[in-house]
């Protein structure tokens, strides 16, 4: 089988290295504000909503007041349902918990189902639940405290985590996402989080392939404005070279790992270079509803006058042609 060849741009890193270096980083890359700062209940919150974030971005409702979509949603929905039934977290309950429960904790109304297939995310959900408990854990804080805050390696969070289905990626962006948050969000402690690589989502692989931070080097393989499908083996190939640029542009950062990257450039991907209406092309303000507010300042100051920091070397920018980013034909892993 033929697979394209996708290589990181190491100049071009060190390009977006050094825009990065020009701004002033928020002091608090990333927050989340939980009804509940006990360990086991955050623990168990977290573990829970990104076994199931995976393609939510066309899920949207309205919490307590506000509207939201995908993981913004996802999360606050899941922590006004958990206020109401903190039971809802009790590692017993999720590893026996119905698709229609699930839902009706989800989901916008009870009219409106929360996911295109709930059947799917209830199963992840019960697996991962039936491991833990197998293990004798009833919260992944006592996991993490068993294995000493371990996240490479055997015996490890991540090495865990692959036994499930949930987590099995093997580029491990859930596994990653779930211990950054913990770490950067909540202060949890572990032992080598600063070795793993990002979490790589869709709105990551637009923006580096947009800026032209990845080479796909397999001529046949080409992205456009429509959204494709591509093969989940092309996905993990093109996911795992986004990660090593990523990696590449942290080592250029003074006291920034691949975690703290991520969050950076995950905000400004999501907030500005957005898939229709990129903030380069004078399309609109930027998406301060969908932005942490740390980074709002910050994003205003780094567009005023040039549209975008990455502007002067961005391929898209030049070529006035934006791809878009792939749907592929994975699992829900």
């Amino acid at each position: 089988m033929h697979y394209p060849a996708v290589v990181p741009n190491l100049g071009r890193c060190k390009e977006v290295a050094g825009a990065l270096r020009r701004i002033r980083l928020p002091s608090e890359l990333v927050r989340q504000r939980l009804f509940c700062s006990d360990q086991k209940i955050v623990g168990n919150f977290n573990l829970i909503a990104v076994a199931i974030c995976h393609q939510t971005q066309n899920v949207s409702g309205t919490v307590d007041g506000r509207w939201y979509r995908g993981w913004d949603y996802l999360e606050r929905k899941l922590d006004a349902h958990c206020r109401s039934h903190p039971s809802f977290l009790e590692m017993e309950n999720l590893a026996t918990v119905s698709h229609e429960r699930l839902d009706l904790a989800l989901s916008p109304s009870p009219l409106t189902s929360a996911f295109s297939d709930v059947k799917a995310r209830a199963a992840l959900v019960n697996d991962l639940g039936r491991l833990m408990l197998r293990s004798g854990y009833d919260s992944f804080a006592q996991l993490c405290d068993s294995l000493r805050g371990r996240c490479v390696g055997p015996n490890s969070v991540i090495s865990f985590l692959k036994a499930t289905e949930a987590y099995s990626d093997p580029n491990e962006k859930k596994a990653r996402l779930l211990i950054g948050l913990l770490r950067d969000a909540h202060g949890w402690e572990f032992y080598d989080a600063h070795k793993l690589g990002p979490p790589v989502d869709y709105h990551e692989i637009r923006g580096h392939l947009r800026i032209g931070t990845v080479i796909v080097q397999e001529s046949g393989f080409k992205l456009s404005g429509r959204r494709e499908t591509i093969a989940y083996a092309d996905d993990n190939i093109i996911r795992a070279a986004i990660s090593e640029a990523i990696v590449d542009i942290a080592r250029q950062l003074p006291d920034k790992d691949p975690l703290h990257v991520h969050y950076v450039l995950w905000n400004y991907f999501r907030a500005l270079c957005r898939r229709d209406s990129p903030i380069c092309c004078k399309r609109g303000a930027i998406s301060e509803s969908e932005l942490d507010p740390a980074y709002v300042v910050l994003f205003q100051r780094s567009i005023a006058g040039e549209g975008c920091i990455f502007s002067s070397f961005c391929d898209s920018f030049r070529r006035k042609v934006f791809p878009v980013e792939y749907s592929y034909d994975g699992t829900y892993y």
